[in-house]
């Protein structure tokens, strides 16, 4: 088995793994190396089983792919799963999109980052992501492989665009970046278009951003 999906639908009733189910996937994780991709969106993954989670994932090395979006775990959630280093272990792709993750999350998040890694893609869409995190976010992604993030329906507003602008110019990797539904308006605009030029970016999403 080298793809397993868990996750449910939007708008039908979640599957709900709950903690024993959380931990029961989690020693799996430690030990499976055969298993690449695993959707574990919508599924009721618990914010106090995403400890068992991170020291799964310091020691996996075969996931590449991995979807934990929609679980609602929150901040505490999320900096339960950054709390090991080296908890991205081999991972690609990471989706936390629609958990309601704030900048409470930045030191813990951004220390992963900055560690040695193989993400790729990285989606933190829908979520409560301001100042804080983009500016701490900024200066970890200067030895990371991230290729394209997505920052979309976040709190972003005019005050990020220096912060997004650094990151940018920091990042020698990053050729998609997606911001839309933020609240950037000119001023935010402005920083961002000026690091362009000098940055390795192809893709730029900026709908829905009050321009």
């Amino acid at each position: 088995l080298t793809s397993l999906d868990i996750s449910a639908m939007s708008g039908i009733e979640r599957n709900k793994i709950g903690l024993n189910g959380c931990l029961k996937l989690a020693q799996m994780l430690a030990t499976n190396e055969i298993l690449s991709y695993l959707n574990a969106s919508l599924c009721g993954f618990p914010g106090e089983g995403c400890s068992a989670i991170s020291k799964a994932l310091s020691k996996n090395k075969g996931l590449l792919y991995l979807d934990i979006s929609s679980n609602r775990f929150a901040s505490v959630g999320a900096n339960n799963l950054f709390s090991v280093d080296n908890c991205l272990g081999q991972l690609e792709y990471l989706s936390l999109a629609h958990n309601g993750i704030t900048d409470s999350v930045t030191t813990s998040f951004c220390r992963q980052i900055s560690l040695p890694n193989n993400l790729i893609t990285l989606d933190l869409s829908h979520n409560n992501l301001s100042k804080k995190f983009i500016k701490s976010l900024s200066t970890s992604l200067q030895n990371c492989p991230l290729q394209n993030l997505n920052l979309s329906h976040n709190s972003l507003n005019s005050e990020c665009g220096e912060c997004i602008s650094t990151m940018l110019l920091e990042s020698k990797s990053l050729v998609s970046l997606n911001l839309s539904s933020n609240k950037l308006y000119d001023a935010g605009i402005k920083h961002i278009a000026k690091a362009i030029r000098k940055s390795t970016l192809k893709s730029l999403d900026l709908n829905d951003t009050l321009i």
